[in-house]
């Protein structure tokens, strides 16, 4: 996995508008930092608490017209209301092109949607694919993956349907790799199904990102990147699993995979996370 950001100090300057790709990464990790930590104990377990800066003119309050409409980046990221995008990277209002669909799944209209704004907004700068730990609708997919009798609760609600078809590859993906790394009895595992809803949740934000990167190609570079993390619900950092400790979220903003090989790897190695590890335990 190959991160696409570093901690320069502190990114919450919410009037910075970033020139290239990689700095607007900074913004968003030091943003989502600012947020995490403010629901740290402090030393004497008091809760800490910040008021959000909303200045009149971001909503079109102050002077004459509607705001700037001058997004850095392009979010695509989950409809979970546990999920507000501009909250967990610590953003103000019209930092963010927000596009929300179940599952982050990449259909016409969210691709659409963001396609929109690159095309349309000169200064985003970044494409970023968001999930979650304990996706509902990843979840869902992978009911119907272990249960295909299940599914014909989900065939004739065609939007339904759209979603978790969708979301299936990355269910595929996320099996593939926990049998490659536990052997063929995985599945036997009395914690398998968590395991396979949160490998399945990081991999379906990888495989997004990669159809962004496919579909935007010729646009990238210094000044356009597409990214991808989810966010843990319970740690609050949008990043990846540790590769050491079950408990720990490292912050990052992490390049899809580029071709076969690169998501067979990702996904073994995402597999053997003390993160995932645990859940098959239950």
């Amino acid at each position: 996995m190959q991160a696409a950001g570093h901690d320069h100090g502190s990114g919450h300057d919410r009037d910075e508008q970033p020139a290239t790709a990689a700095r607007a990464c900074e913004l968003l990790l030091d943003g989502n930092r600012w947020f995490a930590g403010l629901a740290d104990a402090s030393a004497d377990g008091d809760s800490r608490w910040h008021l959000v800066r909303l200045d009149a003119s971001d909503i079109g309050a102050a002077g004459d017209g509607a705001p700037a409409h001058e997004p850095f980046a392009a979010v695509l990221g989950c409809s979970d209301a546990r999920v507000p995008a501009e909250l967990v990277l610590g953003r103000a209002a019209g930092d963010l092109f927000m596009v929300r669909v179940a599952g982050n799944v990449p259909g016409a209209w969210s691709v659409g949607s963001i396609d929109f704004a690159v095309d349309k907004l000169a200064t985003i700068r970044l494409l970023v694919v968001i999930g979650h730990t304990s996706c509902q609708a990843v979840g869902a997919a992978v009911d119907a993956y272990l249960a295909p009798e299940s599914y014909l609760g989900v065939a004739a609600q065609l939007p339904l349907r759209t979603i978790v078809d969708s979301l299936l590859p990355a269910v595929v993906c996320a099996q593939a790799a926990l049998g490659a790394v536990y052997g063929v009895d995985v599945a036997a595992r009395r914690g398998y199904r968590g395991a396979l809803v949160e490998l399945s949740v990081i991999l379906n934000s990888a495989l997004t990102a990669n159809v962004l990167r496919q579909t935007f190609a010729t646009r990238l570079g210094e000044t356009l990147d597409v990214v991808y993390a989810v966010y843990n619900l319970a740690t609050r950092v949008v990043g990846v699993p540790s590769a050491t400790d079950a408990g720990v979220w490292e912050a990052a903003l992490v390049h899809p995979p580029d071709g076969e090989a690169d998501l067979v790897g990702l996904g073994r190695d995402l597999a053997r996370t003390p993160f995932i590890a645990a859940r098959l335990e239950g």
